[in-house]
C-alpha cells in the first residue's frame, strides 16, 4: 500500500512540475526572442551609425531597447551626450 501511495505521489509531483516547466520554457523563449530582437537593433543600427557618422572616435557606447515593437539605438559620446 506505501509503494502504490508513494508512486502516486510521484506522479502527482511529476505533473505539477511539468506545468511549470511549461510556463518557464515559454518565459525562456519569449525573453530569447526579445535578447535576440536587441542584438538586431544593435547589430543594423550600428552599420548604419558607422555608414553615416564619420567621427568614431567620439563614440562612447550605445544601447539598444524595444518601443512598441520598435527596436531603438542610441549612440551616446564619451562626454556622455546623445550623438
Amino acid at each position: 500500500m506505501k509503494n502504490i501511495i508513494a508512486v502516486l505521489f510521484i506522479f502527482f509531483v511529476a505533473s505539477f512540475q511539468a506545468q511549470n516547466l511549461e510556463k518557464l520554457s515559454k518565459e525562456i523563449n519569449e525573453e530569447g526572442i526579445a535578447l535576440y530582437r536587441s542584438e538586431m537593433a544593435s547589430w543594423y543600427g550600428t552599420d548604419v551609425f558607422k555608414a553615416n557618422y564619420k567621427q568614431m572616435e567620439n563614440v562612447g557606447g550605445y544601447f539598444s531597447y524595444i518601443d512598441d515593437s520598435v527596436p531603438k539605438c542610441i549612440f551616446f559620446s564619451r562626454e556622455n551626450k546623445i550623438i
